[in-house]
């Protein structure tokens, strides 16, 4: 299995949506300090295994995986009195690979019939009322 692409979204340090394209083989990420290298690595690993900082995400899931700056936007549209969505999380990850037909599929943010998964946090409408 080779990762194709990974798309982030509002995770940690990137705000909006994030795509980088890998190449077969070795590939080489270089950046300032603080310029996201280990959070690309921290959303393939919490893609593929459910786990971050050593933990379940859902013994880990607090306000500071999501960007910061969706955070601040989303807490001010409350106390403006014209609340938004809250923010959500999106890491999707694409693959070369044809003898996994079980991650095959088109239910990704590129409509694409592909192959990869998708890892996605964000508000679950069934609590819609007891937020309201």
């Amino acid at each position: 299995m080779v990762i194709e692409k990974i798309i982030i979204k509002n995770f940690k340090c990137f705000e909006g949506s994030f795509e980088l394209n890998l190449d077969d083989g070795i590939n080489i990420i270089v950046g300032n300090n603080e310029a996201g290298k280990s959070t690309i690595l921290d959303a393939i690993h919490l893609a593929l295994t459910g786990w971050i900082n050593g933990r379940y995400i859902s013994n880990e899931l607090s306000e500071y995986l999501f960007n910061r700056n969706k955070v601040v936007e989303y807490l001010s549209s409350l106390d403006g009195g014209s609340p938004i969505e809250p923010p959500e999380i999106l890491i999707e990850i694409y693959i070369k690979s044809e003898e996994m037909p079980s991650f095959k599929g088109n239910g990704n943010s590129l409509n694409n019939d592909t192959y990869g998964f998708l890892f996605k946090i964000e508000f679950d409408e069934n609590y819609k009322d007891e937020y309201t």
